[in-house]
């Protein structure tokens, strides 16, 4: 899934992935954000798993879960220009191989392995790549490809 340019509201905002109330062993995998401040919520979940998905916005950036327990999150790269922030962070019971780049160096209740680099995202024709040597690449994180999303002709 591709997921751009859903304008914050306040209040509530909006979301790119929202698991919402009593969602249980859920699988958010292979996704793109771009251009929404906050790509995740999770409200009153527990345990959910997001996984190898590129989320990148040009403020400040958030991921949020309320009342929710045992969130697994690995292998994502949180990229903002703005601060990045993981509210409610002890939801977060299994986390490894994240890469968070904030290009205001303000990173907020990420998990103690969070690496903390720019993960130079290549992007062509939805491919969202990694150059070599970058931090995502070294980790073994993915490379997503939504080149297909959107609209089919017929």
């Amino acid at each position: 899934n591709l997921v751009r340019d859903i304008p914050d509201t306040g209040g509530y905002g909006s979301s790119s992935y929202y698991l919402d109330e009593l969602s249980e062993d859920c699988l958010v995998e292979g996704n793109v954000s771009v251009g929404v401040a906050r790509p995740a919520h999770n409200h009153l979940t527990k345990p959910n798993t997001i996984r190898n998905n590129v989320f990148l916005h040009d403020g400040d950036m958030r991921i949020t879960n309320p009342r929710s327990q045992g969130l697994r999150f690995e292998k994502n790269v949180l990229v903002a220009k703005g601060k990045i922030s993981i509210a409610n962070p002890e939801a977060i019971a299994e986390s490894s191989a994240n890469v968070f780049w904030s290009g205001a160096r303000v990173v907020e209740g990420a998990p103690p392995e969070t690496l903390l680099a720019d993960p130079r995202i290549e992007v062509q024709e939805g491919r969202y790549t990694f150059a070599p040597g970058s931090a995502a690449a070294r980790l073994g994180i993915a490379p997503v490809d939504v080149s297909a999303a959107g609209r089919r002709k017929r």
